[in-house]
């Protein structure tokens, strides 16, 4: 019977390098910008174009601020998305050379945890960011209250 401590390593080393709130803010802020984003736009819209029970056939006279304020929505959703991402990056380049094992050895001990996170936190940052432009679109190319 072999000693275990001989063998068993930190299977994250760097992890004091990265804190855990800047690994969570990275992976799930992009995700909740973009889940604001939508409810937020989506409230503030069609509380403009269906205030009561009778739907606005024309955009209401408040329109252009109810665009800015939209506008500002998108804006602040986007810049989080990015922060998440670059926060993540910089998270994963402080730790992209912990434990270099192969996929046997991430699988069984979890070697490189923190730098799979950061990673993932690009990622999704990323991606979130390209679905909040593509939601952003909808201000310009679709005209208000049609309905």
């Amino acid at each position: 019977m072999t000693s275990s401590s001989a063998t068993t390593a930190d299977p994250s080393p760097q992890r004091a390098r990265v804190g855990l709130a800047i690994l969570l803010f990275g992976l799930i802020g992009a995700p909740g910008a973009w889940f604001v984003q939508l409810v937020a736009s989506y409230a503030v819209a069609s509380h403009a174009c269906f205030p009561y029970m009778l739907p606005h056939h024309d955009a209401p006279q408040a329109w252009p601020e109810i665009w800015y304020g939209l506008l500002a929505i998108n804006i602040v959703a986007l810049c989080t998305a990015l922060i998440c991402a670059l926060t993540s990056y910089k998270s994963w380049n402080m730790t992209h050379e912990e434990q270099a094992g192969n996929s046997t050895d991430l699988m069984e001990i979890g070697e490189g945890r923190t730098r799979f996170i950061a990673l993932c936190g690009v990622i999704l940052g990323l991606g979130f960011f390209v679905a909040i432009l593509f939601d952003s679109v909808a201000l310009f190319a679709v005209p208000p209250c049609v309905g």
